[in-house]
Formats: structure tokens, sequence, C-alpha cells
């Protein structure tokens, strides 16, 4: 049988049973729609926590990170970069805050880091001024983010909770998407090192400390850091944040996996019981295709 006379059958089965037609093609579109939901809104928000995370630490691969809020000295930073074989080490002070300006807030990721973050090479901050100008400690926020608070402009100030304390910061530069990407959608704001301190509260204090070995070192590096920290800081790869999110969205993950079969289940059923519902006519179909002779090849072909 050619394919022009199968398509045609079917444009006439299709005028006969419209409704049942509409059914299988509701069910399988839900079914796979929830099913795609399911699963990429898990995958969509584990690559987001990976961008923002390779977009701060850029070439490097180990870091100290402190146990705790509080961090740990910043002294710890001249030792860190005389350890031979590190080529560049970094400083970083996080901080959760509330940002706040003329148009809305925001819950936002305040990183506070000096010119050497820079010498990392991440996205997010490849092209980020971080030297303090005449100690004037100013922000730098994603172009959407910017636009959320309602701060647009060179000096405009917002006002950020953080830390149990209330400051306020003014803008230096927008980040658009050209430059780093994907990235423009993270809710973070970068400044100088000694700013987010001095907002903070926190004195001569920082989060964590990013190394990049040179090439070959990376073993003896590790060692002289596990050294240098004496178990009151803890020394590992630049992903073990990635890992603890893994780790932490493990009971969602199974849970969307659970949902995302329960969809391809519904979808399932609505196009088997629009099936059912055709089976008397399909069943009569058949007598008649082989009483006018038709080969059992053409009568599937048919169904």
């Amino acid at each position: 049988m050619r394919a022009g006379n199968v398509l045609h059958l079917y444009r006439v089965r299709l005028r006969a049973r419209l409704p049942q037609e509409l059914f299988a093609l509701a069910g399988i579109a839900a079914g796979v729609a929830l099913l795609f939901a399911a699963e990429v809104s898990s995958s969509s928000l584990q690559a987001s926590v990976s961008e923002l995370s390779r977009g701060i630490v850029g070439g490097a691969s180990l870091q100290m990170v402190a146990r705790d809020q509080r961090g740990f000295p910043e002294s710890a930073l001249a030792r860190v970069r005389r350890i031979p074989g590190v080529r560049v080490a970094a400083p970083l002070l996080e901080v959760g805050a509330n940002a706040i300006g003329p148009r809305g807030s925001a819950s936002i990721q305040l990183i506070g880091a000096d010119e050497s973050l820079s010498a990392l090479g991440g996205r997010l901050v490849r092209d980020t001024q971080l030297a303090p100008f005449g100690g004037i400690g100013a922000v730098v926020l994603p172009a959407p983010l910017a636009r959320h608070l309602g701060v647009t402009r060179f000096g405009q100030e917002l006002t950020l909770q953080l830390a149990g304390r209330t400051a306020t910061a003014p803008l230096y530069a927008q980040l658009s998407e050209r430059r780093i990407g994907g990235l423009a959608s993270a809710p973070v704001a970068i400044a100088p090192l000694f700013f987010v301190q001095e907002m903070a509260g926190a004195g001569a204090r920082v989060s964590r400390i990013l190394v990049r070995p040179a090439p070959g070192r990376q073993a003896s590096v590790r060692a002289a850091l596990t050294r240098l920290a004496a178990g009151h800081v803890n020394v590992e790869s630049t992903t073990y944040e990635e890992r603890l999110f893994a780790q932490a969205a493990t009971a969602s993950n199974r849970s969307s996996e659970l949902f995302a079969a329960i969809s391809a289940l519904v979808g399932f059923l609505f196009a088997f019981n629009a099936m059912l519902l055709t089976v008397p006519q399909r069943r009569r179909l058949v007598v008649e295709l082989r009483r006018d002779g038709y080969a059992p090849g053409a009568v599937i072909a048919v169904l």
C-alpha cells in the first residue's frame, strides 16, 4: 500500500474520530511536557550552580575553605603565595545579603575580592575592576539585576543588608550578557575585598583562598596547603561546592525522577484510553479489510 493511500485513510478516520484523536494527542503532549519540565528543572539548576562556580574560580583547582561564616584570617594569603608551585592565590569573602534599590529588592551573594581574582580568568570577573579607587568602595552588578533593583547609573547607591548590618554602596559598573553570557542572570554582586569586609564587619578575614598551582605541582601544593591549614581550615578542590550541591539535591532529583515517571505514565494512559475507545471500530475495520482481500501487511500499515 502506498503512503499516499495510508495518509488518505487517516484523514478519513480523523474526520470521523476527531475527539478520540485529540484525546490521545493531549495525553501524549501532557506526558511529554511534564516529563521534559521535570528533567529540565533538575538539570538546569545544577548547571547554573556549576556555571556560577566556574565563572568565579576560573583556572583555580584548589582552595582553602572556612568551616563557618566567620572565615579565617586574611594573613594566611601571604603564606599561601609563598608556597613553591603556587602561581595565583586569590582571596574571597562571600556574604549573603539583601540588596534594595529604588525599584525592588533581591537576595544576592556579595563577593569581595581583590585584583588577583581576575588573574584566574573566571568569566564573571575577567574584566571586572576590583582595585580600590582612592579607597572608595563600589559594587559591580549583572545588568538584569541592576535593572531589577533600579540602580543603573554610575554612582547610584543601593542599600545592602548583610550580617545584621545595613550599608550603602554606589554602583561602579554593570556586567552585560555579552560580556559574561548566562552568568548575567546570577544574583551576585562583586566588590573590592576591603569594602565587603568593612560592610560585613568581618575585619581582616576571608571565606576562601583560591589557588592555581603550576603544571605538575598539584599534589605538592595541596600537601603544603594541608600543612598550612593545620586542621583549622578545609583544603578542597574548586569543584567542592558543586559536589556539595549535587549531594544536597539528591532527594530533590529523586523526586523529580519519580514525577517524570508518573508524567510519562499519565501520557501513556491518556493515549491508551483513546485507543481503547476505538477498539470496536478498529476491529470492524480489520474484518472489512480482510474481506476485501487486503494482505496482513497492508492491514497492519493501515492500522
